[in-house]
């Protein structure tokens, strides 16, 4: 098994942990009255699963980088798709909680903020994983996507 099947696989199970966990969240999230624990203690888990979604798409980024290190213009373009999709980020989390909206003053602004960062992440790592499967044979409109094996 190569490096770059290992990291597939270990990608995989991990974000499909994670999209499964969050999947029985929402069916069975309590609502806000309900939750256990302080709101620093929440603030405090988000944070760190925004953290966490944030290694994720480092790690399938980089791996992404590996798989086609040998086509320059693309890796090249990539990075710059990268760097684009981190201002991307930044301006959508500016957008939804501005610097002078006094929502930032809630105690459950961390809990909030790490939330959407996560759900943009989590879009992010879905978007560049495609690099990493590949699409089916035939697939006439994949671009630089390389063929399943």
């Amino acid at each position: 098994m190569t490096l770059r099947n290992l990291f597939i696989l270990l990608f995989l199970a991990l974000f499909s942990c994670s999209t499964s966990d969050k999947k029985e969240e929402k069916e069975e999230k309590p609502s806000k009255e309900e939750l256990t624990g302080s709101q620093t203690e929440l603030n405090s888990q988000e944070i760190d699963s925004a953290i966490y979604s944030r290694e994720v798409l480092d790690s399938v980024y980089n791996a992404v980088i590996l798989e086609y290190k040998d086509q320059l213009t693309f890796i090249s373009n990539f990075k710059k798709s990268q760097k684009l999709w981190e201002r991307y980020m930044e301006a959508q989390l500016l957008a939804r909680f501005p610097e002078d909206d006094e929502t930032r003053d809630g105690s459950c602004f961390s809990m909030c903020y790490s939330l959407y960062q996560q759900e943009l992440l989590k879009e992010r790592i879905n978007t560049i994983n495609d690099w990493l499967t590949g699409f089916p044979q035939g697939q006439i409109c994949g671009g630089s996507v390389k063929v399943k094996e």
